[in-house]
């Protein structure tokens, strides 16, 4: 009998709906296709959610609450990082790769200390509670906004290129 035996049930009971939810098979609780169709409304989506923990995570009094909230929105904000950075890289050209790479850097790196400085500054006047309920608010008009008045939602999922033939 193979060590661990015991952590094999309920790991297929957690990873089974999210391999069928990553195969397109469609259960009676998943999400329709048509919010997942589009890397734009992928994002939006993603963002959405994300606007909506901001709300709880004002609320949290334990250490397991907040790490029960920051675990999806992590691996949610890792996908939508990735799946961005990969369209923006086949979408611009290779001489300006460089370039959009390092302007894109500088936005998600190099103004994070100036927001936690805005934050900071901002807990001065306002209880965390109520920093949280703003910045989710803000998250969620932004999200609005973005799905009502830009064609972000039309943003498709790029092709993946044909792969080299062996030989």
């Amino acid at each position: 009998m193979p060590r661990y035996s015991s952590l094999r049930a309920p790991a297929r009971g957690l990873l089974a709906p999210c391999l069928r939810l990553s195969q397109g098979q469609r259960g009676r609780h998943a999400l329709p296709r048509r919010l997942l169709a589009t890397l734009g409304g992928t994002v939006l989506l993603i963002d959405a959610i994300a606007g909506g923990v901001f709300l709880l995570f004002g609320h949290v009094h334990a250490a397991w609450q907040g790490a029960a909230l920051l675990l999806p929105l992590g691996a949610l904000g890792g996908f939508v990082q990735v799946a961005v950075y990969s369209w923006l890289q086949r979408r611009i050209p290779p001489q300006m790769l460089g370039r959009a790479m390092a302007l894109f850097m500088f936005i998600v790196m190099g103004l994070a200390p100036l927001a936690s400085a805005a934050a900071g500054a901002a807990l001065r006047v306002l209880d965390v509670t109520a920093l949280f309920t703003a910045a989710a608010l803000c998250l969620l008009a932004v999200v609005t906004l973005g799905a009502l008045l830009t064609p972000i939602r039309q943003i498709a999922y790029l092709e993946a290129p044909p792969r080299p033939s062996a030989g």
